[in-house]
């Protein structure tokens, strides 16, 4: 079981550099958790890509197979205790407040205990704020 960061589950859905690196981390976990708002990171980075590098047929069937996968993931769903948690968080470090989002529902998830939950994520900055507050961070 493992929290997973948009940045590391965009790869599972559009060929990246790390799409290889990613599958196989995500294929060695049975449990993936995610912020409830994941999935709206994840469809608006598969809309926002170059209409000529990417073209509307392959978004379509990224965002189909996220809507696919968003119905298997364990979601923190509990806003009040995100954003609760986000105050803090938000006043460690400095991250942009999607991320500062994402770090805090992974301190959700873990119950307050980072240690015993892997956080992935392929964003250097949040890799960063995780490690420093306790989370062993995963690639």
């Amino acid at each position: 079981m493992r929290f997973w960061d948009s940045s590391a589950l965009l790869p599972l859905f559009v060929a990246e550099r790390s799409t290889a690196d990613m599958r196989e981390l995500a294929e060695l976990d049975s449990d993936i958790i995610v912020w409830t708002l994941t999935f709206v990171e994840l469809i608006s980075s598969v809309w926002r890509r170059e209409p000529g590098a990417y073209p509307d047929i392959h978004r379509a069937e990224a965002a189909r197979r996220i809507s696919a996968a968003d119905g298997k993931w364990f979601k923190v769903s509990g806003i009040r205790a995100v954003i609760a948690v986000s105050k803090d968080v938000a006043n460690r470090r400095r991250l942009r407040a999607g991320d500062t989002l994402q770090l805090s529902a992974a301190i959700v998830a873990s119950d307050g205990h980072p240690a015993s939950l892997p956080f992935v994520t392929l964003d250097r900055d949040l890799a960063s704020a995780a490690r420093a507050e306790g989370f062993p961070v995963l690639p």
